[in-house]
């Protein structure tokens, strides 16, 4: 089986209908990447809604060691710059 581009995103109201639309806007954003991804040998792209942005992280994190094979990408909102000493891991996680 060929791997996934997945992609955790921050962000999405309560509900199955809102969690619908959250992946149907963004599959529709991300159709250029999810027509390259393919084109480079990955099954598909797929859209994961992670909520809050712990929960979101918490989401890639496990996932990205339950599918290593596939490509993981976070996508969360900068709540703050990331000060000159530190990695922007440290203000995500």
């Amino acid at each position: 089986m060929r791997p996934f581009v997945r992609v955790y995103i921050e962000g999405g109201a309560e509900g199955r209908a809102a969690d619908r639309d959250f992946r149907r806007g963004w599959q529709a954003f991300l159709k250029e990447l999810h027509e390259l991804a393919v084109t480079h040998g990955y099954n598909s792209l797929r859209v994961v809604r992670g909520k809050g942005r712990d929960s979101t992280y918490r989401r890639f994190v496990k996932h990205r060691n339950t599918y290593p094979r596939d490509l993981c990408v976070l996508l969360v909102d900068a709540e703050t710059t990331v000060p000159e000493a530190a990695r922007v891991w440290d203000i995500v996680g």
